[in-house]
């Protein structure tokens, strides 16, 4: 099930924009936010959505899946690329990894019913797409959690700001955005 976050929705005016709703990236957020930081996912994204530049929310989506990840599937033919942020078992919390689907088998625990590589590989294999999009995952590493809490941890805290502040850079260089200068349409 996939909830959208409140974005700036100024898709009119943006060429770059496709009115069917295709975007060139979507950005997923995933986890529990009442497990702690599992929850990382969920956050991450809601403080890139306030740290991009409104111009380019307006062609990158930003949603969060907090339930089953199949829900991914209703936004495979509407992007080129899906980045999913999401939390990964690993011994020191707080480190950043990218997963691609080349690695995938590398990645670590997820604490989902399935794991984000494994949806992605039989939605590709059983799916009927003209072009499935590229993907990757931006892990943030956790300790299991031991009971239900809300908010992060100090080290999961940081490595999301910092996860936030490197996306935010790479995808406003990567599509054109930068704050002291306008975007290519207003150009």
């Amino acid at each position: 099930m996939g909830n959208s976050l409140p974005a700036d929705n100024s898709h009119d005016s943006n060429p770059r924009y496709h009115p069917s709703g295709f975007t060139p990236c979507t950005v997923i957020g995933t986890g529990n936010t009442l497990a702690g930081d599992d929850g990382a996912g969920i956050i991450a994204v809601a403080a890139l959505q306030k740290t991009l530049p409104a111009p380019l929310l307006s062609i990158i989506r930003c949603i969060t899946l907090s339930g089953d990840l199949f829900g991914v599937e209703e936004y495979l033919s509407h992007t080129d690329r899906i980045i999913f942020i999401d939390a990964f078992t690993g011994d020191t919390p707080g480190e950043l990894t990218t997963v691609t689907p080349e690695q995938s088998g590398m990645s670590s625990a997820s604490f989902h019913q399935t794991d984000i590589a494994t949806v992605m590989h039989l939605l590709k294999k059983t799916g009927n797409y003209v072009s499935f999009p590229r993907w990757e995952i931006r892990g943030i590493t956790i300790l299991p959690p031991g009971h239900l809490k809300e908010g992060l941890s100090p080290a999961v805290e940081a490595a999301v700001n910092r996860l936030v502040t490197d996306l935010a850079a790479e995808l406003s260089h990567q599509y054109g955005f930068t704050e002291d200068q306008p975007s290519p349409e207003a150009r």
